[in-house]
């Protein structure tokens, strides 16, 4: 008189044995149905923000469409920045704040911040490294526009600045206005001192992380 239902999910093929992750096609086709229990609807773009957000505990997923359908209330699709307004998983939102923490010298903060999106998110360190890398390179070419308002159009013209939704760029000129340029720029020489070494396996990726923090703490 025993029940046996087949639960059925398919995994990244790519994804580390130690550390699967769901196949994205699946795990994006749950999020839709899941939202449709609730009531609600989500953006093609929205879904992979989601999931980049959340990460891949689906516990954790449940969570935030369930927030999200009741937020929107099935007036429209949920959007981008709906997520970034009601999500506290943003690894996003984790980047800028790392990066705060490190610009201030505070090594404690810019140390849990990325040990968590390790353990919590499944990041790479090396993940973690090429987006602050990013960032700081980001922010050097918001800091340049600010000093110079003649570069705002050659920045919204750059390709990694087209997809950046309206708040995202105004968050980086709010970062960008708390560093000088010299401080930018000697921050991110230090980052590809970082990833060289790393890469051509001087350091370890997760001890590079936390040298990095304290590195930048001590000359803050």
């Amino acid at each position: 008189r025993g029940l046996v239902k087949l639960f059925a999910v398919k995994l990244d093929p790519k994804s580390r044995s130690d550390r699967p992750k769901w196949d994205s096609a699946w795990l994006s086709a749950w999020i839709v149905k899941r939202l449709e229990q609730y009531g609600g609807s989500i953006e093609r773009r929205a879904i992979s923000i989601l999931i980049q957000q959340v990460g891949q505990d689906l516990y954790a997923l449940d969570s935030e469409c369930a927030k999200l359908a009741t937020y929107v209330g099935g007036s429209r699709p949920i959007t981008e920045r709906d997520i970034a307004a009601l999500t506290q998983y943003v690894p996003e939102s984790s980047i800028f704040e790392i990066v705060e923490a490190l610009g201030k010298g505070d090594a404690k903060t810019a140390l849990t911040l990325m040990h968590r999106s390790i353990e919590r998110f499944g990041e790479s360190p090396l993940g973690i490294l090429a987006m602050i890398n990013r960032q700081f390179r980001q922010l050097i070419l918001v800091r340049e526009a600010l000093d110079d308002p003649s570069c705002e159009a050659a920045l919204r013209q750059a390709e990694e600045f087209k997809a950046l939704p309206e708040f995202v760029l105004n968050k980086l000129r709010e970062q960008a206005r708390r560093f000088p340029m010299s401080e930018l720029e000697r921050i991110y020489r230090h980052l590809l001192e970082v990833d060289y070494n790393i890469k051509v396996g001087k350091v370890a990726d997760v001890l590079a992380l936390d040298l990095l923090a304290s590195g930048l703490a001590s000359q803050v």
